[in-house]
């Protein structure tokens, strides 16, 4: 579980640096191109980016989600100590 737990971390950061990068790529379109008329090329690439924006969003959230299910069930199949302190 653990070592689940690992590739799942992996997989998060992965998912969060494709997110970001995708986030950065639109924001500098937008401050390149105060306006972007309708059916123009940077309007297309605005479109495809807030895709790739859309997908990255759902992938990161899936990979999230797996891995707190990773988390839990690492937590699951670890052993509970009781330490008892006689008085």
């Amino acid at each position: 579980a653990a070592a689940q737990r690992a590739g799942l971390e992996q997989r998060v950061d992965s998912m969060e640096a494709w997110l970001r990068h995708a986030e950065e790529r639109l924001a500098a379109l937008q401050a390149g191109n105060r306006v972007i008329a309708s059916y123009s090329g940077v309007a297309l690439q605005q479109q495809r980016l807030t895709r790739e924006i859309s997908v990255a969003q759902q992938a990161y959230t899936q990979a999230v989600t797996e891995r707190e299910a990773a988390v839990a069930k690492e937590l699951e199949q670890t052993p509970a100590l009781l330490v008892v302190d006689p008085l």
